[in-house]
């Protein structure tokens, strides 16, 4: 079956989602307004899969538990890549001029070293997963 119950209609959600990245990685909007499309494309990307695994329930391809699996991964997933981007970001955007080594032995800078921790008190719970990837 393959889903069908909304038409197909959530992957437009994920269309609008990819534009929004292009116009965050464009990044020819203020601070405020970037940080904002930031929160609008973890809710679209949410959206999407929500819209996906419901059609997919509904649409017999999927049982409850499956459906609930599936969930959890996938948003799973996206959680796990939002931290991992904002840890780069920080990494990118500070600087400093004390040697830090990193999850794979790249320079950090003291105030880097700081955002990244600064990021992983946000999310304490994730955190272990992000470095235990990086680390493979």
């Amino acid at each position: 079956m393959s889903g069908g119950y909304f038409d197909y209609d959530q992957y437009k959600i994920n269309d609008i989602a990819v534009e929004v990245k292009k116009l965050i990685e464009n990044n020819e909007y203020n601070a405020k307004t970037i940080a904002e499309f930031k929160t609008g494309l973890r809710y679209l990307e949410k959206a999407s899969i929500y819209a996906q695994r419901i059609d997919w329930l509904v649409s017999g391809d999927d049982g409850e538990e499956s459906f609930h699996r599936r969930l959890s991964a996938d948003i799973h997933r996206i959680e796990i890549n939002a931290i991992e981007a904002a840890i780069m970001v920080a990494i990118d955007e500070c600087t400093g001029d004390v040697e830090i080594k990193g999850p794979h032995g790249e320079r950090l800078s003291t105030r880097a070293a700081e955002c990244v921790i600064d990021v992983l008190k946000a999310a304490p719970e994730k955190w272990i997963e992000v470095l235990k990837k990086w680390a493979m």
